[in-house]
């Protein structure tokens, strides 16, 4: 079976269990040989509805122990979604800790020993890597071309992403840790959905997948502040050099974003002693470097 978008080409062989995923733009099989959560499947093409990401296709890969495999193409999404339904066939309640529902085989036509994971573990060659939450990208230095592969959602379960190298190629493996999750005789839990797209920049990748998070989610953050803090350069500076800095601020970077200068510990009253700041924070220090007070600096 295969569906396509304008970005991904995805068939599934439900008998097997198997995926292969290619990026149409660039004709890159990416992933060469997935691995589903079982095998001897039946699959079917179907029409899905998401209400904040949008209309597709996907694959559905249905076993004969009631569970099931979903493969989503949304417009505009720029990864393969990928989703597993637990069922409880039996007559007591099921109890999973852990699932790995998905792995992937990673093709970037680049030997192994030159490519790169990164993930919340550092940076690491692949077989190196141990272990990354939420995401993980697999990317060659050079060209930055890469996998960036994460959990979108994290309703229930946290997601972990890991890789190894079997037989010369990078193995990505996509895990979810439950404390405990409960599933009632004749019910079905639907675990977390998976996401993998490949990228020219895989740093570009990596936005894309905080921006899909952002957008499940309607996280909608305040802009970055972004300024100056005297500590790194001249720890509380003085009342002359901050105001020549803060002009040449206000005419040269404001126009990129600058919008914050911060003043360091050196400037208040009081006497320290070992570690940390003078501790009188409710005046100036008249022979400090700001002998004329801190309102008439805030002013300027």
């Amino acid at each position: 079976m295969l569906i396509k978008n304008e970005l991904f080409s995805v068939a599934v062989d439900a008998a097997k269990g198997t995926f292969n995923v290619q990026s149409l733009p660039s004709l890159k099989e990416f992933i060469p040989a997935g691995k589903l959560s079982g095998t001897n499947g039946t699959g079917r093409i179907i029409t899905v509805a998401d209400k904040i990401l949008g209309r597709g296709k996907a694959i559905e890969v249905r076993y004969a122990n009631g569970n099931s495999d979903r493969l989503t193409l949304l417009p505009g999404v720029p990864f393969v979604l990928l989703r597993t339904t637990l069922h409880n066939g039996g007559t007591n309640v099921v109890e999973h800790r852990t699932i790995r529902p998905f792995a992937a085989t990673i093709d970037l036509g680049t030997p192994v020993a030159e490519l790169r994971a990164l993930g919340t573990g550092g940076l690491a060659a692949p077989e190196g890597n141990p272990g990354s939450y939420a995401w993980l990208a697999i990317a060659d230095p050079k060209t930055r071309n890469g996998v960036v592969a994460g959990w979108l959602t994290h309703d229930r379960g946290s997601g972990v992403v890991f890789s190894k190298v079997v037989k010369k190629q990078v193995r990505i493996d996509a895990q979810i840790d439950y404390g405990r999750l409960r599933i009632a005789p004749a019910k079905d839990a639907q675990a977390e959905t998976f996401a993998i797209g490949y990228f020219d920049d895989a740093r570009l990748g990596m936005e894309a997948w905080a921006d899909a998070v952002a957008k499940v989610y309607s996280i909608k953050l305040r802009p970055q502040p972004v300024g100056y803090c005297t500590w790194y350069h001249a720890q509380a500076s003085n009342e002359k050099d901050l105001a020549a800095a803060t002009k040449f601020a206000a005419e040269k970077l404001a126009p990129f974003g600058f919008s914050l200068m911060q003043i360091d510990d050196g400037w208040q009253l009081g006497t320290g002693g070992g570690n940390g700041p003078k501790k009188v924070f409710t005046g100036h220090d008249p022979k400090g470097p700001y002998p004329g007070g801190m309102k008439a600096t805030a002013d300027a």
